[in-house]
């Protein structure tokens, strides 16, 4: 039994720091900073769409989850959140801050979790930019 549950550890071992803790630590750099350009609203646009694609809150459980970023807000009170198939428990954050100098459509990530807290699914929500503006 020692033996079938050593040879079995390394399987289960979480991997190590990689692409998915830096992608993570730069989405909760980005959280509380508001953009002065639509440039910086585009990198963070970039940024939901990289955390999405990446699946970088792989198999992390809701306690791990708020560690790294906080807790969002619960998706019941965000119609695009319920309506794309998640829970009302499920959370929802905003990418950044409004400035005090204008109005940004801010990207929004969804993040799903099953019955048993792990992560199980991420959506974002972003606003294409004109190439003009950008």
């Amino acid at each position: 039994m020692f033996c079938l549950l050593f040879v079995m550890l390394p399987a289960c071992q979480k991997n190590g720091p990689g692409a998915s803790d830096e992608l993570i630590a730069k989405l909760r750099a980005n959280m509380d900073k508001a953009p002065e350009s639509e440039a910086q609203v585009e990198d963070l646009n970039s940024l939901a769409k990289e955390i999405v694609e990446k699946d970088a809150f792989g198999d992390m459980r809701r306690f791990e989850v708020q560690g790294k970023i906080g807790k969002g807000e619960p998706c019941s009170r965000h119609p695009d959140c319920m309506q794309r198939g998640f829970d009302a428990d499920d959370w929802v954050y905003t990418i950044g801050q409004q400035p005090e100098s204008g109005v940004y459509f801010l990207p929004m990530l969804f993040i799903g979790f099953d019955r048993e807290g792990h992560h199980s699914r991420s959506h974002y929500i972003v606003r294409d930019i004109p190439e003009e503006t950008k």
